[in-house]
C-alpha cells in the first residue's frame, strides 16, 4: 500500500540523490544488496539471548531500502535509466528479499517453515507484478502488501521484538484455542507472526495482481 506514496519518498531523497549521482545508479543497486546481506547475517545471529542483532539487522534493512530507492532516482536524474539497470534492480531485489526474510527465519525467533511460506508469498507477489509487464501490461506494484510495506515491517517489527526482549516483556503470544487443529503451534513469536503475515498477505497480493492482469488481458 505504501507504494502509492513513492513520489513523496522520492522528493525527500532527491537532495541525497544529487550528491550520489556521480557514482551511477548501478553502484547504489549493488550497495543495497550488500546491506540486505548484512541484515540477513545479523538476523541469523539474533536470539532471545542476543536481541541486539535484531536492532543491527533493522538498521541494515533501512540502508537497503534507502539505497534501493536512490538507484532509480539517480538513474532518472542522470538520464541513464535503461532496461539493463531495471533488470539488475529487480533481480537483486529478489535476492535482498531472500537474504532478509531468510535471516529472520533462521534466527532464534523464526523457523524454517515460517520462512518458507513467507518467501513463497513474497516471490509470487513480485512475479505477478513483473509478469504483467512481460505480457505487455504496465508493471503492477499495487496490492495489500508491496515491497515498501514489507521493508517497513522488516524494520519495525524486529525492533519491537528487540525492545520487548530487552525490557523483559513477553515476545511470544498464545494463539486462540483450536488453531492447533490446523497444524499451527499453540504460540508464536512476534517474528513468526511477521513471517506468517508475509505468507498470507503475500499470496493475497499475488492473487490481486493476477486478477487485474487477467481481466485486462481478457478485456483487451
Amino acid at each position: 500500500m505504501l507504494d502509492e506514496y513513492r513520489g513523496v519518498g522520492e522528493r525527500w531523497l532527491a537532495p541525497l540523490a544529487d550528491r550520489l549521482a556521480r557514482g551511477g545508479a548501478d553502484r547504489l543497486t549493488w550497495a543495497s544488496l550488500v546491506c540486505a546481506g548484512a541484515a540477513g547475517v545479523c538476523y541469523t545471529q539474533a536470539s532471545p539471548e542476543a536481541p541486539l542483532f535484531l536492532v543491527l539487522g533493522a538498521l541494515f534493512v533501512v540502508g537497503n531500502a534507502v539505497l534501493d530507492a536512490l538507484d532509480g532516482i539517480v538513474a532518472r536524474k542522470t538520464g541513464t535509466a535503461s532496461k539493463a539497470g531495471d533488470f539488475l534492480d529487480h533481480a537483486l531485489d529478489r535476492y535482498a528479499d531472500l537474504f532478509i526474510i531468510g535471516g529472520l527465519a533462521a534466527s532464534g525467533f523464526g523457523g524454517f517453515a515460517w520462512g518458507f511460506y513467507a518467501v513463497t508469498g513474497v516471490f509470487l507477489t513480485s512475479y505477478m507484478g513483473t509478469q504483467a509487464a512481460a505480457v505487455g501490461l504496465k508493471r503492477d506494484y499495487k496490492g495489500v502488501l508491496g515491497r515498501a510495506d514489507r521493508l517497513i515491517l522488516l524494520t519495525f517489527v524486529p525492533l519491537l521484538a528487540a525492545v520487548l526482549v530487552l525490557g523483559g516483556l513477553p515476545s511470544t503470544f498464545l494463539l486462540p484455542g483450536g488453531l492447533d487443529a490446523y497444524g499451527l503451534p499453540p504460540s508464536v513469536t512476534l517474528i513468526q507472526g511477521l513471517l506468517g503475515t508475509f505468507a498470507v498477505l503475500g499470496h493475497a497480493t499475488a492473487v490481486q495482481r493476477f486478477r487485474r492482469a487477467r481481466a485486462a488481458l481478457v478485456a483487451g
